[in-house]
């Protein structure tokens, strides 16, 4: 993935002006996917979020139509947050992705964009089989529940109250995210 420099100039003026410093780390999250079914819990991204605050500075990213996902996990979360849902074309979310310590999504592009990268990633996964569609290589940690409803490959879940997304919990995803860091 070829980032331009005018992708990693909006990079850095965006985080500038969002008060982040140059030598600040920065957890990039992305909440939602194409398929409800692929979404883990808004609420258990804004309990991760304010989980590693202040440790980290948290950048929300995601298309415009997730922007008020976005709005909806910053207000449960409580802490500041630097939020670029909608604010990006893909090359810039690439810069912004490039300069991340970490990135918490779902089977997601911006996953596959972070692999690329060479940014570190903790994925969730549900109904699709991360063998076939996750990152294989590099600093990565795949989550995904052991249900038997797994890979199931639903747009949407027939069992919402109990899915397989709702299985992975925030301390398992903080876990896997000190450890990624920590370079385990």
């Amino acid at each position: 993935l070829h980032v331009p420099a005018t992708a990693r100039r909006f990079a850095q003026e965006f985080l500038a002006r969002a008060g982040v410093g140059p030598d600040e780390r920065i957890l990039a999250i992305n909440p939602a996917t194409t398929w409800a079914s692929k979404n883990w819990p808004p609420e258990y991204y804004a309990e991760v979020i304010a989980a590693v605050h202040p440790k980290l500075r948290v950048l929300l990213c995601g298309g415009p139509d997730d922007r008020r996902l976005g709005r909806f996990i910053v207000e449960q979360a409580g802490v500041p947050v630097v939020n670029a849902i909608g604010a990006t074309s893909l090359l810039e979310l690439a810069a912004l992705l490039e300069r991340c310590s970490a990135l918490i999504c779902g089977d997601t592009g911006p996953l596959h964009m972070a692999v690329a990268l060479g940014t570190p990633t903790v994925s969730i996964f549900g109904p699709t089989d991360p063998r076939r569609h996750g990152p294989l290589n590099g600093r990565h940690i795949v989550l995904q529940s052991q249900g038997n409803c797994r890979n199931c490959y639903k747009y949407h879940c027939r069992h919402p109250a109990e899915s397989c997304m709702r299985a992975v919990t925030p301390a398992a995803v903080l876990q896997a995210l000190d450890e990624l860091l920590a370079g385990r």
